[in-house]
């Protein structure tokens, strides 16, 4: 089962009970702490987006024809069959979340076990699911892009190992996963072409065998160098405009260097240049037919309803659109490298203590100091959550200093290591262009494997319990307390005790969210009679919550087509339709409502109430 693992792996040790324990209390453990922060903390623009679109495609409507998604729309439909199962409240999308992220754990032990073996497999396994959902357990689609691209490492690693007879399935798989991938959100592209500079780099360990057993001069295909190039350049325009320092050190400097290293080991490698093609097209082949066959799928009912029009042009048109509008940079490297410092002393420390107990007791110790202080500073908080950020170019820059030298040296090289790094730097894209501090959570899983299987390769692992005790307790204690709101900036408690008790709610927030969510709900109800509820800009989960839906396709409006002034507004408007309005004065990505048209509602809706940015407005009574 462990081909190729690493020194400790369960296959070499021969040990199943200590396999089967190893793996139960890595799946158990991480597991366990999702479960118990699976129901705490919201955004609410985030909750009522993916419950709004979940109720919709439940009853029937199509992603896009009927209502606007922000993503493919592949998910509504999975996230809708959690409300048929478990009710329809803002906890269904988060049980279908929970389920598939125990699919996940298992393929994250699975590869930490390959690499560390079973002990430090248990740790790895912890840490992922410590630095994940527990930050931000909203049902958002790139956590499930990060439990897919983790699923299709292990399936690439299963078509290297496995018989000729059995290669083609797991290259299926691949391809499949990366089908449902781009069902799931647009960036599930990034993972496809992940896969397909895997498929790269094992493709060219295996000629470099073949070439080295012939014994021949190879030759250079410039056709793979160009393709290469075209990638670099589609990500460099991606970025184009907006690269910073952090985004150098985070995005581009390991992409680069990964296509870097794939253009250096093109030189002069191909022998057989017809067998290498064959290879090539039948295994890039494979996994892109995969690929498009769920998406021809989904494609079906638009196809047959004539909409594969407002398909594209809400997938791709007004998801373009709305990023555009969206930019938020990384913090510049130099704020990194100034906060790290103290972490890589300690791990230093450790590192060169060479058998010496008092340098090792030294760095352990000075590692509980520096968690104390993360949870009282901010310069202590800062210097552990940068060192969890700077895992990934780490990690990256590691294995491909491995790589290189094992190539320059024509040593065998495991390409895993590169298809676990090309898939984590590719699917870190995702922190681009809102680069957020709460983003790093959808790749930090495989940014603490890809570290951890480098440190392996270098037979480091043991000496870094310094690096796994600052990340299990940050991540366990420091960040499970606090919010989306404090991630990456400073410690603090946030008081997420206090249950959303409507019908619709489940989930625990804040005190504050709880009474103003419960007596606007109270208002709507008071006030509504027979008519709708008509809320925006950008208040989804007022819709959702209340049971109305919106007058239109976008959830995120106060009205149904787009108005541009109170002239249009009342050619447009129904105000027979709608008995109660919610605004929301300060909306965070599109422009406040014009002064005419609020005034225009003013006058057909005179009553009102206000709480803080939310303004209720109703009709007099007949």
């Amino acid at each position: 089962m462990f081909s190729r693992a690493g020194r400790d792996a369960p296959a070499n040790a021969g040990d199943r009970k200590s396999t089967l324990t190893s793996g139960a209390l890595a799946v158990g453990g991480g597991a366990l702490s999702i479960w118990t922060a699976l129901d705490r903390g919201w955004i609410p623009f985030d909750e009522g987006t993916i419950a709004l679109g979940a109720e919709r495609a439940m009853h029937g409507a199509l992603a896009h024809r009927d209502f606007l998604d922000p993503y493919t729309g592949g998910l509504a439909y999975w996230h809708a069959l959690a409300m048929r199962v478990f009710g329809v409240s803002l906890m269904a999308p988060r049980y279908a979340l929970f389920i598939a992220c125990l699919v996940w754990l298992p393929a994250l032990w699975w590869l930490a076990a390959r690499w560390c073996g079973p002990r430090w497999a248990v740790v790895i396994t912890v840490l992922g699911a410590w630095w994940s959902l527990p930050v931000y357990p909203a049902a958002m689609p790139t956590w499930y892009l990060l439990f897919i691209g983790t699923w299709i490492v292990v399936a690439l690693e299963r078509w290297r190992s496995a018989s000729n007879d059995r290669k083609l399935r797991w290259l299926v798989a691949a391809g499949t996963l990366c089908g449902v991938a781009v069902l799931v959100k647009q960036t599930g592209l990034y993972l496809l072409a992940g896969t397909l500079l895997g498929l790269l780099f094992c493709d060219q360990e295996a000629t470099r065998a073949r070439r080295t057993a012939a014994n021949g001069e190879g030759r250079t295909e410039f056709t793979i160098v160009l393709l290469l190039a075209v990638l670099g350049a589609m990500v460099l325009r991606l970025l184009w405009g907006n690269i910073g320092s952090g985004e150098m050190l985070h995005l581009l400097l390991p992409i680069g260097g990964l296509l870097a290293l794939a253009v250096w080991r093109e030189w002069r490698l191909t022998g057989d240049r017809g067998e290498r093609w064959r290879t090539l097209f039948r295994d890039v082949g494979t996994v892109t037919a995969s690929a498009v066959v769920p998406v021809a799928l989904y494609l079906v009912p638009f196809a047959l309803s004539g909409s594969l029009g407002a398909l594209y042009s809400g997938a791709i048109g007004v998801a373009a659109t709305h990023i555009t509008l969206l930019h938020r940079g990384m913090r510049p490297a130099g704020t990194l490298l100034l906060a790290v410092w103290p972490v890589y002393a300690l791990l230093s420390l450790e590192l060169f203590a060479r058998g010496r107990r008092v340098l090792t007791l030294t760095a352990i110790a000075g590692g509980l100091a520096l968690l104390w202080f993360s949870f009282r500073t901010a310069a202590g908080y800062k210097s552990v959550w940068f060192f969890g950020t700077s895992l990934l170019p780490l990690a990256v820059g590691a294995v491909l200093y491995a790589s290189a030298r094992a190539w320059r040296a024509k040593r065998a090289f495991d390409p895993m290591l590169l298809v676990l790094a090309g898939i984590m730097t590719l699917h870190a894209l995702n922190q681009f262009p809102f680069s957020a501090p709460v983003y790093y959570a959808y790749v930090a899983p495989l940014a603490i494997l890809a570290a951890a299987a480098a440190a392996s390769h270098f037979g480091l692992l043991p000496r870094l319990n310094t690096a796994a005790l600052l990340l299990a307790g940050f991540a366990g204690v420091v960040l499970r307390i606090g919010s989306l709101y404090n991630v990456g900036y400073y410690p603090a408690w946030w008081d997420y005790s206090h249950r959303l008790a409507v019908p619709r709610g489940g989930i625990l927030v804040t005190q504050y969210d709880s009474v103003r969510y419960t007596a606007l709900l109270g208002l709507i109800a008071q006030h509504r009679g027979q008519g709708a509820v008509y809320a925006g800009p950008e208040l989804p989960e007022v819709y959702f919550l209340a049971g109305s839906p919106s007058p239109g396709r976008d959830s995120y409006s106060l009205f149904a087509t787009p108005v541009g002034d109170s002239v249009q507004l009342a050619r447009t408007f129904d105000v027979t339709a709608a008995s109660v309005l919610v605004i929301k004065s300060k909306p965070s990505f599109v422009p406040s409502m014009r002064q005419d048209v609020y005034e225009w509602l003013v006058r057909r809706y005179p009553r009102s109430e206000t709480m803080d940015t939310l303004q209720i407005r109703w009709r007099d009574a007949p």
